[in-house]
């Protein structure tokens, strides 16, 4: 899997979680669905911030620029995700600034398949699937950083390169 499929896939995986937050029914069900999406979140910025950003920097220009803009909606999204973890799910305000991150994230979701992935698709070529492993791999070694007891449904078979690197948190 390439660089352009891996964070393609995450942002898949973040939408889905995002709707089973928006349609779950219960209070345990939406707090179960916000931990995930928050957990996700923080893995998948990591990622592109450690990996993937500084390719985009080092071939200057557009790239460059756009790996900063991206950086700066990562800030963005890590500042909403640390106001979540402080408060409790019931706390009234937990809604509108669940919502707020679900608009930075769609914002960059969408800003960065549009743009910066058809570009860095164009520009860096067979460095993709380098890019893409260092992503599979770093992401295995974040979730083992952040505590196998606390993770399930996560794998990757490396023999066939097929992924499914969902995060569940149990609770």
């Amino acid at each position: 899997m390439n660089a352009i499929e891996f964070i393609t896939q995450e942002h898949e995986r973040i939408r889905t979680l995002l709707r089973a937050y928006a349609t779950a029914e219960l209070p345990s069900e939406r707090r179960t669905a916000a931990e995930q999406v928050l957990d996700e979140l923080a893995i998948h910025s990591r990622l592109e911030e450690e990996i993937f950003y500084p390719t985009l920097r080092r071939l200057s220009g557009e790239l460059a620029e756009r790996a900063d803009e991206g950086h700066d909606e990562h800030r963005q999204v890590d500042t909403l995700i640390d106001e979540l973890r402080a408060m409790h799910p019931d706390d009234e305000r937990f809604e509108e600034r669940f919502q707020a991150l679900v608009g930075v994230i769609e914002y960059h979701f969408a800003e960065e398949q549009a743009q910066t992935l058809l570009a860095a698709e164009q520009t860096l070529g067979a460095e993709l699937d380098r890019l893409g492993h260092e992503l599979i791999e770093r992401k295995k070694q974040l979730i083992r950083e952040l505590g196998a007891a606390h993770w399930s449904g996560t794998s990757h078979d490396a023999r066939d390169g097929d992924q499914d690197s969902g995060l569940a948190m149990k609770r």
